[in-house]
């Protein structure tokens, strides 16, 4: 449903679709006001052309996804012959036809006689009933020829198809249970496979043998020996024992990031002492030297030394 604000100018160009939109018309429904005169009011339903043969599934209208149906035509009937297909503006016959009893010499005003249908020759309904076969017929085409995309004729013949009426108003997949609608197709002579079967039942038995020759050579299958099926010991790993001296490691390392922090920063903060970079190494290892000697372990002296000297490079 498209709201009736949108003028179809609008609607054309805010129409985002696959296919492109040639023109957009609103429809319109005739109502009788109670003073007897009529007026058109616009519907939320549009009609959109779109250029191609093709439909497309839907459209996009203010980020508003809309499914789009085939529009199907109305049936059209004449007032002045009851013929379907033109408008009695378009009419060429010469007389009008009174619409209850087809009769040309009054109106339907001044007839006094019973309905007749111009088609079905009944008393049972009008020319102009809806009720009529051939409308229902007419009605049929036009859904045809939207849904199929082709034209009137083209349209009649399909519904004239006793397959196709089948399809359409029962189950579509019926035509499948009927199997003279499927003919097999002649075998080719071209193609033939020139192999041939000879004593099918002596190459079973030559199978068979040839099977029992390659059980017998083949070597017996042993058991698994106890030593095979046994579980493989785990390999028993190392336990780690925790050092007793873990939380004093600790403190000294603190120490050690503090000492040689400040010594760097006190280095980067001089200015008016310049030396190379590699004397730098030098005077870490003697500070970290001193400071070990003071807590009494300067075997790391040089663990310590070596692991600065590589983190430098």
């Amino acid at each position: 449903m498209v709201d009736t604000f949108f003028s179809e100018d609008y609607l054309k160009d805010a129409i985002i679709s696959e296919k492109q939109v040639v023109n957009v018309q609103r429809m319109q429904r005739k109502i009788t006001n109670s003073d007897g005169t009529t007026q058109l009011v616009p519907r939320q339903i549009i009609i959109v052309e779109f250029l191609g043969n093709e439909v497309p599934q839907n459209i996009i209208i203010n980020l508003c996804n809309f499914v789009v149906d085939p529009y199907v035509h109305p049936v059209v009937q004449c007032y002045k012959c009851l013929m379907y297909g033109h408008s009695s503006r378009l009419c060429k016959s010469k007389e009008s036809k009174c619409k209850k009893c087809t009769d040309t010499s009054h109106t339907e005003e001044n007839c006094s006689g019973n309905n007749l249908c111009i088609y079905c020759k009944t008393n049972e309904h009008t020319s102009l009933s809806r009720k009529c076969p051939i409308y229902e017929k007419q009605r049929k085409i036009k859904t045809i020829m939207a849904t199929e995309n082709i034209n009137f004729k083209e349209a009649e013949q399909l519904h004239n198809n006793p397959n196709y009426a089948k399809i359409t108003t029962n189950n579509r997949f019926a035509i499948l249970n009927n199997i003279t609608n499927f003919p097999s197709l002649p075998n080719p002579t071209n193609n033939t496979s020139n192999f041939t079967l000879n004593n099918p039942a002596k190459r079973f038995s030559n199978t068979t043998n040839t099977a029992n020759k390659r059980k017998a050579t083949s070597p017996p299958i042993l058991p698994h020996s106890s030593a095979s099926t046994s579980k493989r010991p785990t390999p028993k790993s190392n336990p780690i024992i925790p050092n007793p001296y873990r939380d004093e490691f600790i403190d000294y390392k603190e120490k050690l990031i503090l000492l040689v922090t400040s010594h760097i920063n006190q280095l980067i903060d001089t200015t008016n002492q310049s030396q190379p970079i590699c004397n730098l190494e030098n005077e870490l290892r003697k500070l970290i030297s001193n400071n070990l000697e003071d807590t009494g372990t300067n075997t790391e002296t040089d663990n310590i030394g070596t692991s600065l000297n590589d983190s430098s490079h």
